[in-house]
């Protein structure tokens, strides 16, 4: 059998969206933004351990963004559907007897411009919803939490037999 080699960054781009495409299917938890409405709404990348942005907030702050973030609910929907389409078509390229470097790039670099702006928009709206209101003790402890090293969070046991 005729192996295949894959340039890293080719390697890396499968890895993020294989990566990004099973988080997504994780994401489909109850009580995330969309409710039992529709698909949920949660962050494309893996959960973090440690405090968020969030915890930082007051509980009106929190609020406000949670309103900003509902009004923008439609359009991060269309993205996230977008970028399931593009993860769905993906994995069909990756799944085909011959590989198509060409294509893959193609969808890889689709998603990312649309993985991008849904950060811009998320970024938009704290900054938007909750900059203004910020003390400069929240400021700081928001400095902290970007600097902070991140780990993500424990994920379940792969499949049993599965190569790591």
């Amino acid at each position: 059998m005729k192996r295949m080699t894959f340039s890293w960054t080719t390697r890396l781009a499968l890895a993020a969206l294989l990566t990004v495409g099973a988080h997504a299917l994780y994401a489909q938890a109850p009580g995330a933004i969309g409710g039992s409405k529709g698909p949920a709404m949660r962050p494309l990348a893996p959960p973090i351990s440690g405090p968020s942005k969030e915890s930082v907030l007051t509980p009106d702050q929190q609020k406000a963004l949670r309103e900003a973030t509902q009004k923008h609910e439609a359009e991060f929907r269309k993205m996230q559907e977008q970028m399931s389409k593009l993860q769905t078509e993906m994995n069909k390229l990756v799944a085909a007897p011959k590989f198509d470097e060409k294509a893959v790039r193609e969808k890889a670099q689709a998603f990312s411009s649309i993985q991008a702006e849904h950060m811009v928009l998320r970024a938009k709206l704290f900054a938007e919803a909750v900059g203004p209101t910020l003390t400069q003790a929240q400021r700081e402890q928001l400095e902290k939490l970007d600097a902070m090293p991140t780990r993500p969070a424990p994920r379940p046991d792969p499949v049993p037999g599965a190569k790591r």
